[in-house]
């Protein structure tokens, strides 16, 4: 079960290429059939639609009513996978010894989206009612996590906060990236060729340029390069309501002969050449601490992060000693770490061979096979089975 949005009629379903995408990598490893639990709901939100034949899922869609029971649902021996927000109890319900069959997954944990929440909200008030909501889910999401048979992490912050309640645990790295889009040999050796030449860094940010991502924290980075003698030029790859507002600042700073804004471009044709062969550096300026593909998309094409230490930053460099860490969130000590990377390119090389290292075995092939094993493995566990 899982929150995105679509239609269904007797022959196709209507619901974003992503989702679809999501079904097929899970159908194609699956060994046995999976049904997707699909609810009614009268809330209407803009997607971007895309249709596909019932006769072509991998997957077979069954209605189901959230405010009903559905005895039989479920299997004796079936393993339900969940990673809708307040889907849990409702299955739970259905699933023969929960906490032996029932998988909760989760990319956001609670304590993480209270940092979006009050980052979002600018009166007191309201940041404390996020808060006290925030704890709340917490307080849910752990019993949950306990009930349940394991949990499914995407990337650390939900493995580390659920540590205590998890009877197993499976963290993967959500991303769109295949073993095919990764660059070659000869593009890493002349990455790495020109980071020991010592030019000017090319920085690049790549997402939605609105307050939860902080972009135009990026202007004032620059800015602070510029005092420090660095010399670079910026990349950004976005569009977003604070788009005006970071033009404003790079033009009050004088450096918009520095600064290309290129808006929301294709993945595979623009954005993944222009990350093999002309970006130097990811600079992060993100505060919230929920995972982000960009992360494993710049890790993959082997684009050194350098970021503010935010939640999911700074769990995957204590668990695998990536990204380089700003001292602060703040533009100064985020141009200091900058000043100090372009002063050892060796550090940048070698950030560099580390992140695709680590990138290239996280790929979406690696990404499902992973989560397909684990709960292979919850089914087994389950059934008393030994392969």
């Amino acid at each position: 079960m899982s929150y995105h949005p679509c239609r269904l009629d007797d022959r196709t379903i209507a619901t974003n290429t992503t989702f679809l995408e999501v079904l097929q990598e899970y159908g194609h490893r699956w060994p046995g059939q999976i049904d997707l639990l699909l609810e009614r709901s009268t809330q209407r939100r803009p997607i971007e639609v895309v249709e596909m034949p019932l006769a072509d899922l991998p997957v077979r869609p069954v209605e189901i009513d959230r405010d009903a029971l559905h005895p039989g649902l479920f299997p004796d021996d079936a393993v339900a996978y969940c990673v809708l927000e307040g889907g849990f109890r409702r299955l739970a319900q259905h699933v023969s010894h929960a906490d032996r069959r029932l998988v909760r997954g989760c990319d956001v944990p609670a304590n993480i989206s209270a940092e979006s929440l009050v980052a979002e909200h600018r009166s007191l008030p309201r940041k404390l009612r996020a808060k006290t909501w925030a704890a709340g889910e917490a307080r849910d999401q752990r019993r949950e996590v306990s009930e349940a048979a394991a949990l499914h992490s995407n990337q650390y912050p939900a493995y580390d906060f659920f540590a205590q309640q998890a009877r197993t645990r499976h963290v993967f790295f959500d991303n769109p990236l295949r073993i095919t889009d990764l660059p070659n040999a000869v593009q890493r050796a002349a990455r790495f060729e020109r980071l020991l030449a010592g030019g000017p860094l090319r920085l690049v940010f790549a997402g939605r340029l609105d307050r939860m991502k902080n972009p135009v924290d990026l202007a004032d980075v620059a800015h602070e390069l510029q005092a420090r003698d660095v010399p670079f030029e910026f990349d950004v790859f976005g569009d977003g309501p604070l788009r005006a507002d970071l033009e404003r600042k790079v033009a009050g700073y004088g450096l918009t002969d520095r600064f290309r804004m290129h808006g929301f471009v294709d993945l595979r044709t623009v954005l993944l050449p222009f990350l093999h062969d002309r970006a130097d550096i990811y600079v992060c300026p993100h505060r919230q601490g929920d995972p982000s593909t960009t992360y494993v998309e710049m890790m993959c094409s082997g684009v050194p992060i350098v970021s503010y230490p935010n939640t999911a930053v700074r769990l995957m460099r204590d668990h695998h000693g990536l990204v380089i860490l700003a001292a602060a969130m703040t533009p100064v000590a985020l141009a200091d770490e900058l000043r100090r990377v372009h002063l050892q390119r060796d550090a940048l090389v070698t950030a560099s061979r580390e992140g695709y290292d680590f990138g290239s075995t996280h790929t979406v092939e690696v990404c499902y096979q992973g989560q397909v094993d684990h709960l292979l493995e919850v089914h087994d566990r389950a059934s008393g089975i030994r392969r």
